[in-house]
């Protein structure tokens, strides 16, 4: 059973960041490009990620990198309602205000939640980004945590015990973010 909404994009994304040929690359693609014709929000995120670059997928793949056509894609991902585009596009600053009011999602904590639970389900994919939300501390914003930069009315209210609190909420992060890349690391 798939995880992920289309067994299609499942295949692929097991493709994209399991195997190194470029044979499965393009048959990942292929797969890609049918789940979302015919409508996977979900697919359009991982054919965003196969144009972003080597930052975003093996170098060797064969992929040209075209931001237009990467930024296309992701849009329709976060457009269309993908949990996985939306926080992914927050990870690297392409959820702009016109995105946060077209997905279909009442905030980002609502996306979040969704990718935890494709996680839990054992999702290697999401559980790697689930790791990223609490080691690049978007998890501050997302989950509106108190924080100096992210919420500092909260952080103050913590009152003279603030620098205790923080350094014991920065544990737990760091920790969960441990927990979830050992996750994905383990799954493939």
């Amino acid at each position: 059973m798939s995880i992920l909404n289309n067994e299609n994009t499942e295949i692929a994304v097991n493709l994209l960041y399991t195997r190194y040929d470029k044979d499965s690359f393009k048959e990942a693609v292929e797969l890609l490009k049918e789940a979302a014709s015919e409508g996977d929000a979900d697919a359009c995120y991982f054919l965003s990620r196969c144009y972003m670059g080597p930052e975003f997928i093996w170098k060797y793949a064969g992929f040209e990198t075209d931001e237009k056509k990467a930024r296309e894609y992701l849009q329709e991902s976060v457009i269309r309602g993908s949990a996985i585009g939306v926080i992914g596009a927050n990870r690297i600053s392409e959820l702009n205000q016109g995105l946060l009011k077209e997905m279909p999602f009442e905030n980002l904590a609502e996306a979040k939640n969704i990718v935890l639970g494709m996680a839990e389900e054992g999702q290697a994919f999401c559980q790697f980004l689930i790791g990223h939300i609490y080691y690049w501390d978007d998890v501050y914003e997302i989950d509106d945590l108190p924080h100096p930069f992210y919420n500092r009315k909260a952080f103050d209210e913590w009152g003279s015990l603030k620098d205790q609190k923080m350094y014991e909420l920065e544990s737990e992060i760091n920790q969960k973010a441990v927990y979830w890349y050992e996750r994905a690391f383990a799954s493939g």
